[in-house]
């Protein structure tokens, strides 16, 4: 079989990936607003590349957005011309890749929020030229976690990725970083479980149950980073009582939809729905019993605790009603 003339993208992707972060990581600490904004852009360009060469390295036709002819064909192994119009192509979102990446390796969730953070910083900087050294110093930071969850899917090691000058800088970003986290979530878990054990003295162990189940029927309260509450809500084993915690979830809608007709409690079609997968994204967990708290990089240390999919019917614009439903796989 001929040579597929796109069989370097994989590796053409992770050079330019490479090239990228070393230079965020390499000029990070500079004050100046320019050099601020070049390493937000070249963090972002960073994550960005690996992401795709993560997905290339499965197959260069998943890169192609679905709804164009153009780049499905000349990204396929069915092209034969062994060249491209590159200003033509059009590919999918990073969103979309970590979504493929999942099905490879659920692994992949984990680093959502990371990603998150550094194509957010990234855009900022990109489109309204701003950027704060503390955003970019923590988008860095995020990106050596990136850089090294990605690593499971390519045949290249991440201590050539950084080469020998760098990798000392990145492993220092990072260790500082998870430790932090890890310590700040251990700390929160073991005060919460010794408040919980110095709950209701003197009470029976009947009398205590009874008192639990009551306090795991309160509703979680408002979290004021969501704007007034999260998208969704569910419920877990809290980490440091056991007892049922709440979870706020963000909805990300992926890329897969469908239209199906709206049916009224008498059989007929009553306007028309639009079937949207869904995944839920865990944001923050509260504990109506010992009060634990976690953000969502402590929550992505609780064990049993995943992101979710699921989806959701909205009507379309000529339907009568504007509301959502919401299902969980």
């Amino acid at each position: 079989m001929p040579r597929h003339p796109f069989e370097s993208m994989t590796s053409d992707l992770w050079e330019a990936s490479a090239a990228s972060a070393r230079h965020a990581i390499g000029n990070y600490d500079r004050a100046d607003a320019q050099t601020l904004r070049a390493v937000a852009i070249s963090a972002g360009a960073a994550v960005e590349h690996l992401l795709m060469a993560c997905v290339a390295s499965i197959d260069t036709l998943l890169l192609a957005d679905r709804a164009d002819a153009y780049s499905a064909y000349h990204l396929s192994r069915g092209n034969r011309a062994g060249k491209i119009e590159v200003r033509r192509v059009r590919t999918i979102t990073w969103g979309a890749a970590v979504a493929i990446l999942e099905f490879a390796d659920a692994s992949a969730t984990t680093i959502r929020p990371d990603i998150k953070l550094v194509m957010d910083t990234r855009n900022a900087a990109a489109h309204i030229a701003m950027a704060d050294a503390e955003d970019v110093a923590e988008a860095v930071t995020r990106l050596t976690r990136v850089v090294q969850a990605m690593h499971t899917f390519l045949p290249q090691s991440e201590a050539d990725y950084w080469g020998t000058t760098y990798l000392p800088v990145a492993q220092s970003l990072r260790d500082a970083r998870t430790t932090a986290v890890e310590r700040k979530y251990k700390s929160k878990v073991a005060s919460h479980a010794e408040r919980f054990e110095q709950m209701l003295p003197g009470f029976s162990r009947a009398e205590r149950e009874a008192v639990y189940v009551a306090m795991e029927g309160r509703s979680p309260w408002q979290w004021e980073e969501f704007g007034g509450g999260p998208d969704h809500t569910g419920s877990h084993s809290c980490p440091a009582c056991i007892r049922r915690a709440h979870i706020g979830y963000g909805i990300v809608e992926l890329e897969d939809f469908a239209e199906v007709p709206r049916i009224d409690e008498n059989g007929d079609q009553n306007g028309t729905l639009l079937e949207v997968a869904i995944e839920l994204v865990p944001l923050a967990l509260e504990c109506p019993v010992c009060g634990l708290e976690l953000d969502a990089e402590e929550v992505a240390l609780v064990p049993g605790v995943t992101r979710t999919r699921g989806k959701q019917w909205m009507d379309l614009p000529w339907s009568d009603d504007d509301s959502a439903i919401l299902s969980t796989d």
